[in-house]
């Protein structure tokens, strides 16, 4: 019956084709169940974050203050505070948004929160210099019920913390996956010196620079609070962990000695952070000879 309507070439033609879409399915059917299969093991998602935070961290170093003028570089904030009656935690800000609405109501915007922090009606999270209408202020800032990582590179570093806290628990006791993610978490704290690289010229030039959003003022990264997020959880939950310890000075080793004569802020954070998590070291080990061992590398971690 098929020959009376196709020829041996037509025949043939249709065969491939059916062998093609066969092949596509069976593909697919396999990438699918390679999925299902990695579904919730501890790499793979160890993987997606450092990804979606490499991504975050990208985007952050090619634009500080997300095109904004930093606010240091502002003398004074506005007298108007804007508040939102939305709880939750900013996920995006429209800057463009509010550089339209800037521009046509003749004003400076100082926006007071970044995206990753909590906002409550009690808290600004812009100022402007003149009493406007601010409901498009506000509609530019996008608050959700949860974190994003897409315009939050701080989330990520508080997911692997995270990660490498459960990992910890006395239920798991895989102190392997903690110490892979402080891994993790050294590869990424040293992509922020792309930032600091350039030649003190350049760095110069690049400050002279008039923001893409001139209207607009956004505050800069806090070193401190990045620090806090990837390593203070992992050091309480790993204190007593030998291997976990000596990892985590080995990590703020590198950081001090990468961001040296490069920043001050993470080079000073890093020496903060390695005390910090010593002395619970010292709290919460019971063996000498482990404090000990600690102790040698935080001596490192000083001297270098």
């Amino acid at each position: 019956m098929t020959q009376a309507f196709f020829d041996e070439a037509g025949l043939f033609i249709l065969f491939c084709l059916t062998c093609v879409a066969f092949i596509i399915v069976i593909l697919t059917f396999i990438r699918w169940v390679d999925s299902v299969a990695r579904l919730g093991r501890v790499g793979s998602t160890l993987l997606k974050v450092e990804h979606a935070t490499t991504r975050a961290i990208k985007n952050r170093i090619d634009m500080p203050c997300l095109g904004a003028v930093p606010q240091g570089q502002v003398k004074e904030q506005g007298a108007h505070a804007i508040f939102t009656e939305q709880v939750g935690y900013i996920q995006l800000i429209d800057i463009a948004k509010l550089q339209r609405w800037a521009e046509s109501n003749d004003c400076f915007i100082n926006v007071a929160m970044l995206p990753g922090e909590f906002v409550t009606p009690e808290r600004p999270i812009a100022y402007v210099n003149k009493d406007e209408q601010t409901k498009d202020v506000i509609s530019a800032f996008t608050i959700g019920e949860a974190r994003s990582f897409e315009a939050d590179p701080r989330f990520g570093f508080i997911v692997l913390a995270e990660i490498a806290s459960r990992a910890l628990s006395p239920s798991v006791n895989d102190h392997g996956t903690a110490i892979n993610t402080i891994s993790i978490i050294t590869r990424l704290m040293l992509m922020w010196r792309k930032q600091f690289e350039d030649s003190p010229k350049t760095q110069k030039e690049k400050k002279s620079e008039t923001a893409k959003y001139d209207r607009i003022s956004v505050p800069e990264l806090n070193v401190a609070d990045l620090y806090d997020d990837a390593y203070t959880s992992i050091a309480r939950d790993g204190g007593a962990n030998i291997e976990v310890a000596i990892r985590i000075q080995k990590s703020l080793t590198t950081l001090k000695t990468c961001f040296n004569n490069l920043n001050d802020d993470f080079k000073s954070e890093a020496i903060r952070m390695a005390e910090h998590s010593f002395e619970r070291n010292k709290l919460l080990m019971n063996y000498d000879n482990d404090i000990e061992r600690v102790k040698h590398f935080h001596q490192i971690l000083k001297e270098d």
